[in-house]
């Protein structure tokens, strides 16, 4: 019998093997919003191994892309992978 996981699993391998490339359309502030995600997610502790190798891979990939021509934005993608620019969270009124 076939459990989940392998069935999940093959599912991902047929994806990873699967050479049809995707064009979509996405507007720059959106795509920011999605790289700074993904920046906080590699961020977590826990959050290791390839898919997180991928992950970041990809977000300086398209970071790189994204802010070619805008010095204050590759700065300000570059802040983004360190803690140290975080801003602290202040407590909800209530």
């Amino acid at each position: 019998m076939i459990t989940p996981d392998e069935k999940f699993m093959a599912a991902l391998g047929r994806l990873a093997a699967d050479p049809q490339r995707l064009t979509i359309e996405i507007s720059k502030y959106d795509l920011w919003i999605l790289l700074g995600t993904i920046q906080l997610a590699c961020r977590h502790p826990q959050f290791i191994g390839p898919t997180r190798f991928a992950s970041e891979n990809l977000c300086r990939l398209l970071g790189e892309v994204l802010t070619n021509n805008d010095p204050d934005l590759r700065l300000l993608f570059a802040m983004g992978w360190e803690k140290n620019f975080d801003e602290p969270r202040k407590a909800r009124p209530q």
